[in-house]
């Protein structure tokens, strides 16, 4: 399931549940956040700096993080 969607969509839930949003600074942590949304069955916000972004890749970051996304049975975004 594909569930890599917008932070607008994804906060105008009316579940009364909040979202979290955690901060990455190593890609290798990317995996661990997405499952920890998926384990409390809520969606997660995945937060990146422009400079670990640039340190990463962009394009690195956007397909793991979509690659991720796509086995999840709870909504992931990046910001």
């Amino acid at each position: 399931m594909y569930l890599y969607e917008s932070m607008e969509r994804m906060l105008s839930r009316k579940d009364g549940r909040g979202v979290g949003a955690f901060n990455i600074h190593l890609m290798e942590v990317i995996p661990a956040m997405a499952r920890a949304g998926a384990e409390a069955g809520a969606p997660i916000i995945l937060q990146v700096s422009v400079g670990t972004a640039a340190y990463i890749g962009y394009d690195l970051l956007s397909a793991l993080v979509q690659k991720i996304a796509s086995g999840m049975d709870t909504p992931v975004a990046l910001h």
